[in-house]
């Protein structure tokens, strides 16, 4: 899919595109930059673009947010 350049369909599709494109931007437009809660941020949404619910990005998990994995 990466190598073919196909755009990703579903959210497991994106979720791979999304971690190789976020490597990309590791290792050539943020190796040098600090570690700061904006650059954490921008890491979480280049990971979860089109995979999370619109509420759900630019956040970090809250005491009272129930986690439940099925």
């Amino acid at each position: 899919m990466i190598r073919e350049d196909i755009s990703p369909k579903t959210k497991d599709e994106y979720m791979i595109t999304n971690n190789y494109r976020t490597m990309q931007k590791i290792k050539n437009e943020w190796k040098d930059q600090k570690l700061s809660r904006k650059l954490l941020l921008e890491i979480h949404f280049s990971l979860t673009e089109n995979t999370l619910e619109q509420e759900e990005y630019h956040r970090f998990r809250k005491d009272s947010d129930e986690i439940r994995i099925e």
